[in-house]
């Protein structure tokens, strides 16, 4: 292995000047020097002792993020506009993948600290809200900033960043009813997930503002799955609704499947909305009226929030991004 000490005898400068020129320090000395040790260090495959470097600093230059998945294209997107603008920090983004279980959360935080990480960022599992008391007390042990990321705990007593969902769901709930629409069916999410009653909520709370009766049978059970939203469609429909709102759009295009299958005319007997506004709503036909969750400032929250924990300063703060209602062809005005 090629050490600072071999890079420094090629360039017949001292140890301690190429380590600074290395690390980005300054000093005394001039670009031309400093253009020579990068070239002969590249040239002779030269690669920073991390370890060694994290034991004098006290740094590891290196953050962990915990995702459900990375087959959601919220998650993959998030964990590339961090990673990027992370890189340009000469920071590293160390990840780990839970697949939704609790188990992998907490197996992931241990795995994160052993590897050094500085902060942790951390998307909870959809079922974290049944295990929280674990999640706290993990939390409490670990020694280092955890930020915790659109699914968040409520009891968790640190940085928080998400999504306005109940606001969405009225915004998006109010439009269907402005279009004529009194007999709403929704298909809600996994009760046990960290998420999902902020839009149920949000869904009642508009109807009770536009004093429309919520018919508690034309409320339905689901999971967040495209299965799910194509194996419940005939119950749903044989209630008789005007419009189906769902509580994301995977099962909306679930739903739609099935009324494509099922259907033999080209006009849907229902109006139909979705939740997230993933990149296939603008794609289906008809194009998915939803809800639109602006990533780009989440990403920009998460990152200054890090600037903020980095420093030593961790606040108990609870950040809401606001969300925007994305009228498309789904939803048609009786």
């Amino acid at each position: 292995m090629v050490t600072l000490k071999d890079v420094a005898k090629k360039a017949n400068v001292s140890v301690a000047t190429v380590s600074n020129v290395l690390n980005n320090k300054k000093g005394r000395v001039s670009e031309e020097t400093r253009a020579q040790i990068i070239k002969l260090a590249n040239e002779m495959g030269y690669v920073t002792n991390l370890s060694a470097r994290q034991l004098v600093t006290q740094k590891s230059n290196t953050i962990g993020i915990v995702v459900p998945s990375l087959s959601n294209y919220f998650f993959s997107s998030v964990v590339t506009r961090i990673q990027s603008a992370l890189h340009e920090k000469n920071y590293i983004l160390l990840m780990t993948i839970s697949n939704d279980s609790v188990e992998n959360d907490l197996n992931s935080i241990q795995y994160l600290i052993s590897r050094g990480v500085e902060a942790i960022v951390m998307a909870a599992s959809n079922h974290a809200r049944k295990e929280e008391a674990r999640y706290i007390e993990a939390f409490d042990k670990v020694g280092v900033p955890i930020i915790m990321v659109d699914r968040v705990l409520g009891n968790f007593e640190g940085p928080k960043i998400r999504f306005d969902d109940q606001n969405g769901m009225y915004e998006l709930t109010s439009y269907v009813i402005n279009q004529g629409h009194r007999k709403i069916a929704f298909v809600d999410g996994d009760y046990s997930t960290v998420r999902i009653h902020g839009r149920l909520h949000g869904f009642r709370k508009a109807m009770e503002a536009h004093n429309v009766e919520v018919d508690e049978s034309l409320i339905f059970p689901g999971d967040y799955s495209f299965e799910t939203g194509y194996k419940i469609a005939p119950d749903v429909l044989n209630s008789k609704p005007s419009a189906v709102m769902l509580a994301n759009d995977m099962m909306a295009y679930g739903f739609i499947k099935y009324l494509i299958e099922t259907n033999q005319s080209h006009e849907f007997p229902v109006s139909i909305t979705g939740y997230d506004d993933v990149v296939f709503s603008q794609m289906t036909h008809p194009t998915l009226t939803t809800v639109s969750q602006n990533i780009d400032a989440m990403v920009n929250e998460v990152l200054k929030m890090l600037e903020r924990v980095l420093e030593g300063d961790v606040p108990n703060e609870d950040v809401i991004i606001p969300t925007q209602v994305i009228i498309r062809e789904s939803v048609k005005k009786i």
